[in-house]
């Protein structure tokens, strides 16, 4: 059995004895009241990850000030109408052992009238090119920034009075305390501009100003973005001299990140990054102040990793986020030796991508993740005989959640292994950490108890002879075919047909298509040798999915000197070595073409649902995942849950 010595060791944060190394970070997760207050969907979130054996819970960015709101749903400390709320999730939180804290936030430059309906201010006019329309900072005066640290010192109090037993200032991620930090967004010439000693002026007022207002026995800590990964932004030199500042000026913890929204595909980084991509950073801080803990966050998605950082004196602590979102009781499971229990975030972004939009958080590889009440597992009312037909992500967890209820459930797959569509992705390079959801998945059907049937081609009359009370059909889909002349020739694949092996060094091929999973292909192809050109009826690249997961994609594609991207462009017909292709009423000829690859939109295979439905096959049939409309994973899981928890 491994074992953690130093991650479940007890920490001091000031007063404050924390049962191990694990800190739940300040993720922000759009469960809030539209004015700042605390929902019992956010209750039941925070508290299930106390229960999961997280030692603090630092809440996430909590606005301090309406114009520097950055959510809409976004949790507040702006008026006295939240305490009441804050008081309750200190409660639940302490319930289960834990200790929490919230993190005080203005986002100056990075929010906007999309949000706020005010124009966002900030040190000066250096506009987020992330924000919708990209409007323009009013720079404050130093009046108004007297008054917004008066604001972070009323919001501590507010925080204090709830019952909250640590307060953390956001200085990270571009927000307004960072902004005044960094040269890249501060270019004033007054008592807060210039020099590193006037730009750290208003973070350590700030800083002050919190400890004043809530006294010696509430610690506070200070999250860093130790490096903001830009030319003229904030470097790891800067932010090792303010670090001692910060020391000297009486801080408990430093939060260590990096990025700001700018480079925010750096800050909550994909798959495609190192695992622990910010250690680094935060030794170098720990190596620069005598007695302050120092905690570190990004892509710590493993227990070992977690050991590793702490046993090697690179940080005092380890700051969770999508971790403990993808499973609450990593914790626990690690501290008991099950470290294969866990269910690992992969890195897929899933969660970003919908904070973006505004929605609420959820989470690909874990349905239940703020929606801990509406998915706890429930014993079924009476066991049912269950077959579930498809074994990629929808099937899976509609197997697993049914068995975990009690159900006696059969789950055939006309492939020799599980997993569906995963099992490709996680062949493309940069990927394979996909594949640890289909590994978590088989081994909990296994666990469960369902009887798996791989290489079993299902009929109405197999089903029948199953006699099952619930049928799941899971059948996933398949690559549309092309609409074009040609399609039918020898040489034209389908994104799938590549991903199995297929010599294709010293070949020139042609991807039509230019979403996400088209663009991860024709990167692909390239990187086996192909000379690649993408052709793509839109002007962008990657269009179905958020910028953070596509950031590093679209610049390897741009770099890559093995792939042409044309725009605006449709392909008319398929010939021997060559393809007809129409841009904006000109044709013209692709010559030289010897592979086409056509990475267009798949189409759901519902054959079998439709005769099942027509014989009525069982009392109850759902439809899960893209045989009932063609989505992502993230949907195919849930609708899986969602399916799972109704049988």
């Amino acid at each position: 059995m491994r074992s953690f010595p130093h991650l479940f060791a007890p920490g001091w944060i000031g007063p404050l004895r924390l049962r191990n190394r694990i800190i739940s970070a300040p993720m922000e997760r759009n469960l809030s009241n539209e004015d700042g207050s605390i929902t019992q969907r956010y209750l039941d979130y925070a508290a299930e990850r106390a229960k999961g054996g997280a030692a603090l819970l630092l809440m996430e960015a909590t606005y301090v000030d309406p114009v520097g709101r950055g959510r809409t749903f976004q949790l507040g400390a702006h008026g006295d109408h939240v305490i009441p709320g804050l008081r309750r999730l200190a409660d639940s939180v302490h319930a289960h052992g834990a200790y929490v804290g919230v993190e005080l936030v203005h986002c100056g430059r990075e929010t906007g009238p999309h949000i706020t309906g005010m124009q966002p201010v900030g040190p000066s006019p250096v506009p987020c090119p992330q924000v919708p329309d990209v409007p323009i900072p009013r720079e404050l005066t130093i009046p108004e920034i007297n008054d917004i640290v008066a604001k972070f010192a009323a919001a501590a109090r507010r925080a204090r009075a709830a019952g909250i037993d640590i307060i953390e200032v956001h200085g990270a991620h571009g927000y307004l305390v960072n902004a005044f930090l960094s040269p890249y967004s501060n270019r004033r010439t007054d008592e807060y501009g210039g020099t590193l000693a006037k730009r750290m002026r208003f973070p350590l007022e700030v800083l002050r100003a919190i400890k004043d207002a809530v006294g010696p026995d509430v610690p506070v800590s200070y999250r860093l973005s130790a490096d903001e990964f830009l030319p003229d932004g904030l470097k790891l030199e800067e932010s090792m001299v303010f670090s001692q500042e910060l020391e000297r000026a009486g801080v408990a913890l430093i939060d260590v990140s990096a990025g700001i929204y700018e480079t925010s595909h750096l800050t909550s980084a994909t798959m495609e990054h190192p695992r622990g991509m910010h250690v680094p950073l935060a030794s170098a801080i720990k190596k620069v102040v005598k007695h302050t803990p120092v905690s570190v966050a990004g892509r710590i998605n493993d227990p070992m990793d977690a050991e590793r950082a702490l046993e090697e004196g690179h940080t005092d602590f380890v700051t969770l986020a999508r971790a403990l979102h993808a499973d609450p009781f990593f914790p626990t499971k690690a501290a008991s030796g099950a470290v294969d229990e866990i269910c690992r975030c992969i890195g897929c972004l899933a969660c970003g991508d919908l904070l973006g939009k505004s929605l609420a958080v959820s989470c690909l590889v874990n349905p239940a993740a703020a929606r801990e009440r509406e998915f706890t597992v429930r014993p079924a009312t009476r066991r049912k005989r269950v077959v579930v037909i498809g074994g990629g992500p929808a099937g899976m967890e509609a197997a697993r959640v049914a068995a975990l209820r009690g159900h006696h459930v059969t789950l055939c797959e006309r492939a020799g292994e599980l997993g569906g569509q995963l099992r490709y992705a996680a062949r493309v390079p940069l990927r394979q950490e996909i594949g640890q959801l289909t590994l978590w998945l088989s081994q909990q059907l296994e666990r469960g108890g369902v009887d798996l049937r791989l290489h079993t081609q299902v009929t109405g009359s197999l089903v029948q002879q199953l006699a099952p009370e619930a049928i799941v059909v899971a059948t996933g889909a398949a690559p549309s075919s092309p609409c074009v002349r040609g399609a039918e020739k020898e040489h034209v694949f389908s994104l799938l047909d590549v991903l199995e092996p297929l010599d294709v060094r010293d070949t020139r091929a042609a991807v039509v298509g230019g979403l996400h999973h088209a663009c991860l292909t024709a990167e692909h192809l390239a990187n086996r040798g192909a000379d690649v050109t993408i052709i793509t009826s839109t002007d962008v690249l990657c269009s179905d999915v958020g910028p953070r997961i596509t950031w590093n994609l679209i610049e390897r594609l741009q770099g890559h000197r093995a792939v042409t991207t044309v725009l605006n462009t449709t392909v008319e017909e398929i010939r021997d070595g060559e393809l007809v292709l129409q841009s904006r009423g000109e044709r013209r000829i692709l010559r030289g073409v010897d592979v086409v690859v056509w990475g267009g939109r798949f189409a759901s295979d519902n054959r079998l649902a439709d005769e099942l439905l027509r014989i009525e096959a069982a009392p109850e049939i759902h439809l899960v995942g893209d045989c009932r409309a063609v989505r992502t994973a993230l949907e195919a899981m849930h609708e899986g849950a969602e399916v799972g928890h109704r049988i």
